[in-house]
C-alpha cells in the first residue's frame, strides 16, 4: 500500500488498462493507493504456449508485477497540501495480453478525478470534484459530482447520482442514468436508453436507438433527436413551455394545454412579461418512436405510459 499525507482535495489521475478503478472519497487527510491482480489471463492457453515454447528462464507471458505500478504524489507548489497531484499508472506492471489489475484509492472528498482505461470499470463513492472519464469498455458509477462531469466511452453503462455542474457524455453502446444535473446536460449515444431525473439547464440528447426520458426539465432548451426510441419529458410544475414535436411513425401526446398560436414573447420591460415568458423550450424529433410531454411526476415512480390511440 502507498500512503500520502493530503490535508485537502487533490487531483487524481489514473491510467489502468484493464480491471477496476475504485475511488473512495471521505473526510480524510491521508490518501492511500492499493493495487491487486484480479482474475486469470484473458486467454489462458496462451500462457501455456508461452511456458512451453518461450524458452528456459523466460517469464510467464502475462504475469503482472505489481511493484512496477506507479503511484506518485506531487505536493502543491505552495506546500499547503491542498491541490497536490496523484499520478497512478498500472501499464508498466503488465505486458502482452493484459490481466486485470484493480486500483483502489482512498482520498479527501471533492478531489478532482481524471480516469483513463480500456476494459475498465469505474466506481466512485463519496463526493468527487471535477470528473473526467475516458474508457473503451466498462461501467461507470459515481455517487455525487460537485462540479462538471465529462465521460467518453465506447461501451458500458453509466450511473451518476447527481452532478452539481454540467454533464457531458459520449457513448457508443450502453444505458445512461443520471439522477440530477444542476447545469446543462448533453448526451450523445448510438445505442442505449437515456434517463435523467432532473436537469436545471439546457438538455441535449442525440441517440440512434434507445428510449429517452427526462423526468423533470426545469428551465432552458430541451433538444431530443432519436431514430428509434420513445421520448418522455416531464415539465417542472408551474413552468411554461414552448413545444415542437415531430415523429414520422410514432404517436405524439402532450398532457399540457398547448397554445398553437401563442404570440411572440414580450419585451422584458413590458407589463406582465415575466409571467408570460416561457421557461422551457422543447423540441423533439423521432423517426420511429412515441413522444410524450407531461407534468413532472414527483411520486418517485416511473412515468406513466402514453395513452392508447
Amino acid at each position: 500500500m502507498h500512503t500520502f499525507e493530503t490535508p485537502g482535495p487533490l487531483t487524481i489521475e489514473i491510467h489502468n488498462h484493464a480491471g477496476e478503478i475504485r475511488l473512495e472519497l471521505t473526510d480524510t487527510t491521508t490518501t492511500t493507493v492499493e493495487f491487486s491482480v484480479a482474475g486469470d489471463p484473458p486467454v489462458p492457453w496462451l500462457q501455456e504456449l508461452w511456458g512451453t515454447f518461450g524458452g528456459p528462464g523466460r517469464a510467464p507471458f502475462d504475469a503482472p508485477s505489481i511493484d512496477r505500478a506507479i503511484a506518485d504524489f506531487s505536493p502543491a507548489a505552495d506546500g499547503g497540501g491542498s491541490g497536490g497531484r496523484l499520478f497512478i499508472d498500472t501499464r508498466p506492471a503488465v505486458a502482452g495480453w493484459r490481466r486485470r489489475i484493480d486500483v483502489r484509492v482512498t482520498a479527501p472528498r471533492l478531489s478532482e478525478a481524471r480516469l483513463h482505461g480500456q476494459a475498465t470499470d469505474v466506481r466512485i463513492a463519496g463526493p468527487v470534484g471535477p470528473l473526467t472519464v475516458h474508457t473503451a469498455s466498462g461501467d461507470v458509477t459515481a455517487d455525487e459530482c460537485s462540479a462538471d462531469a465529462r465521460l467518453t466511452m465506447a461501451s458500458g453503462d453509466v450511473v451518476l447520482g447527481s452532478v452539481a455542474g454540467n454533464a457531458s457524455l459520449r457513448s457508443v453502446s450502453g444505458d445512461v442514468r443520471i439522477g440530477t444535473v444542476a447545469g446543462r446536460a448533453e448526451v450523445q449515444s448510438t445505442s442505449g436508453d437515456v434517463r435523467i431525473g432532473s436537469v436545471g439547464g439546457d438538455a441535449t440528447v442525440r441517440t440512434v436507438s434507445g428510449d429517452v426520458t427526462i423526468a423533470e426539465a426545469r428551465s432552458g432548451a430541451v433538444r431530443i433527436a432519436t431514430v428509434s426510441g420513445g421520448v418522455d419529458i416531464g415539465l417542472r410544475n408551474g413552468a411554461l413551455a414552448s413545444v415542437g414535436l415531430s415523429s414520422m411513425s410514432g404517436r405524439v401526446h402532450s398532457d399540457l394545454a398547448v397554445e398553437t398560436n401563442r404570440p411572440a414573447a414580450p419585451a422584458s420591460n413590458e407589463p406582465g412579461a415575466a409571467q408570460r415568458r416561457t421557461d422551457v423550450d422543447i423540441r423533439v424529433k423521432t423517426v420511429s418512436g412515441d413522444i410524450r410531454i407531461r407534468r413532472a411526476n414527483h411520486s418517485g415512480g416511473a412515468p406513466a405510459a402514453p395513452p392508447a390511440p
